[in-house]
């Protein structure tokens, strides 16, 4: 086999090996179900007297694996979690309620809450609190919570 053919399958193999290992990489570091299968995510529930809760998340940054509703104990700032708990007062009966998880630079996130239902009041009772499951670990602090 001459030089050139050798140094030619030589290439070839480094490449190969280079672009096997660039996928386990890709692999490891973003779960393919990130990559397929983004939000949105939804969630009703029987509310028992106050009405039928309907909750859309959209997650525009691909880190949140699932939605579910919470346990009234909002995420503590500066302890990064998987489980990203959001909780506020206010609301409607019979709740509608619209969620965007959105990347706003420099490592920073809004979550931007938007509520129709009947009687609705930012100052009511009805406390309203998800969980939102992340691929890793993201430090509270970092995200905004905006009422639209």
């Amino acid at each position: 086999m001459s030089r050139d053919v050798r140094h030619l399958v030589t290439v070839r193999r480094v490449a190969v090996a280079l672009m096997v290992a660039l996928l386990v990489l890709v692999m490891a570091v973003t779960p393919l179900s990130a990559v397929v299968q983004p939000g949105p995510f939804a969630l009703r529930v029987d509310l028992d007297g106050d009405g039928i809760l309907t909750a859309t998340l959209d997650d525009q940054t691909h880190l949140v694996m699932s939605f579910r509703l919470g346990t009234d104990q909002p995420s503590s700032a500066g302890m990064p979690t998987r489980y990203l708990e959001v909780s506020w007062l206010g609301g409607c009966t019979n709740p509608t309620i619209s969620m965007t998880f959105s990347a706003t630079g420099d490592g920073a996130y809004r979550l931007t809450e938007h509520s129709i239902g009947d009687l609705c009041n930012l100052l009511s009772a009805f406390e309203r609190s998800f969980v939102l499951v992340l691929y890793s670990p993201l430090d509270p602090g970092q995200v905004d919570l905006v009422h639209s």
